[in-house]
């Protein structure tokens, strides 16, 4: 069933119904050298689209939910290239 619904379809889907997965996507698919906080919170808007009634940038469960994610990449990679680099994430965050 999954697979007829186009893209941006399924992608809002998974953003609405499994919001950890949606915001990992980001994680997953960019390049660690390439991750930040506001290409996290773009990538965030393109499942969300444009609202007029919530800031992405305002919201502090996006934060919340990126310093996580983060989190869990160091937990689980620590030795890695990825897991220092989602520390130095967190420092700048924090």
């Amino acid at each position: 069933m999954l697979k007829s619904i186009p893209l941006p379809a399924y992608l809002l889907l998974m953003a609405i119904f499994f919001p950890d997965e949606a915001s990992s996507l980001y994680f997953r698919d960019t390049p660690f050298w390439e991750w930040s906080y506001q290409g996290f919170l773009e990538a965030l808007e393109s499942f969300w689209g444009p609202t007029d009634h919530v800031s992405i940038k305002d919201n502090s469960a996006f934060r919340k939910r990126y310093c996580n994610i983060l989190k869990r990449i160091l937990a689980e990679e620590q030795d890695s290239e990825r897991g220092k680099f989602a520390a130095l994430l967190l420092q700048k965050v924090m």
